[in-house]
């Protein structure tokens, strides 16, 4: 299985490690639809507010499973279902002209939109996405991004059964084609946001259906106050300092890691290999099984806690335990995993889950977590 996966309040301070009030405003929520995702599709390498009605969508609740989360955004008047993802910043659909067997089932854009003449190849875990620059205008949520930049992809490769149309890049500016604004960016600079942040509520409860919010925070899923750290601009992404890892109150050893990086687009946690076999040797009868992947008796209780922002953050045991594993009975995977050269923790919606996290772009990026209300 491949870990993987599918704003907020008045800034006027330096970005420093604390705490920051939230000011009243109505905040715009978009529900997501969490689907279950093949082993095979990775999407882990990178490449005026105004008071409008919630929109609603059916929620999909699969616990523990390889899932992401997909909302809805329109294109002129057609709607595409979106993977939400903060680890890539370009946005696509599918155009017209795409003949390879993964567009058969998806919407395709059909028009009117300016063409840019331009084009890149995006290359992600499952594969190569070949896009056809175009501007046009994109709806979310209410808010329209005039003449905003998005990519036509013309060849995909990877899964065939893709459960989404496309992609929303949610990472910084600096990652896409010639830095152009991503839709976010665009809203804020053209005077649609009164914050420029967005946050994500991930909920496993049909009864709570997973929340994307966009210019300003939703109050009713956080308490107490929301904590940032500053974005640190080493490796062009959500990264921020690693104040520790802790296992049944027991810190792990986290040497050679330069930070964290929080995305969407993962499920569990990706760590330095060493920092990996010093977490499991903590867990009873945890067991290497292939090349970063450990097994863990599937009723095993470990409580682990990350500090991030100067706070401490619980990840409920049940979601540190994932799928079963084949010919081990009674072992599962754990949530962690280890990788060859890597210098940062990655953590995926198994920490998102589990807190409120709020993403702030612009001058003064930065991630900020609150506690679940």
């Amino acid at each position: 299985m491949s870990f993987i996966f599918v704003l907020l309040i008045i800034v006027i301070f330096t970005i420093t490690s604390k705490s920051t009030p939230i000011n009243d405003f109505v905040p715009i929520n978009i529900e997501l639809i969490k689907y279950s995702r093949s082993s095979n599709m990775n999407f882990t390498e990178h490449p005026k507010l105004s008071a409008l009605p919630r929109q609603n969508l059916p929620l999909d609740n699969i616990r523990n499973s390889d899932s992401m989360y997909v909302g809805k955004i329109q294109i002129n008047k057609q709607t595409f279902k979106m993977f939400f993802d903060t680890e890539s910043s370009e946005l696509w659909v599918p155009s017209t002209e795409c003949k390879t067997k993964t567009c058969d089932n998806l919407e395709k854009i059909t028009g009117p939109f300016k063409d840019l003449k331009k084009q890149t190849t995006v290359t992600y875990g499952s594969g190569d996405v070949t896009m056809k620059f175009s501007t046009a205008d994109i709806k979310i949520a209410g808010f329209t991004a005039k003449d905003q930049t998005f990519g036509r992809a013309i060849k995909i490769f990877g899964n065939k059964n893709l459960p989404f149309d496309g992609i929303l890049g949610l990472g910084p500016d600096s990652l896409t084609f010639e830095k152009r604004p991503t839709l976010v960016s665009t809203l804020f600079k053209q005077g649609l946001l009164k914050n420029p942040q967005f946050a994500f509520y991930l909920s496993d409860s049909n009864d709570k259906p997973s929340l994307f919010t966009i210019g300003g925070v939703d109050k009713t899923k956080f308490k107490e106050k929301i904590h940032f750290s500053p974005v640190i601009d080493k490796v062009g992404r959500w990264f921020i300092e690693l104040g520790g890892v802790f296992i049944n109150g027991k810190k792990t050893s986290t040497d050679r890691a330069e930070g964290a990086v929080i995305q969407s687009s993962t499920l569990g946690i990706t760590v330095p290999s060493a920092n990996a076999k010093s977490f499991y040797k903590m867990i009873p009868k945890a067991t290497e099984i292939s090349d970063g992947v450990f097994a863990i008796p599937c009723d095993s209780k470990v409580k682990v806690s990350v500090k991030l922002s100067g706070q401490t953050w619980d990840i409920n045991p049940k979601d540190f335990v994932l799928q079963s594993i084949p010919n081990r009975p009674n072992f599962c995977e754990g949530a962690i995993r280890g990788k060859q050269k890597l210098r940062y923790w990655i953590f995926g919606t198994v920490l998102m889950k589990n807190v409120y996290t709020v993403y702030q772009i612009g001058k003064n990026q930065a991630i900020g977590f609150a506690k679940l209300a």
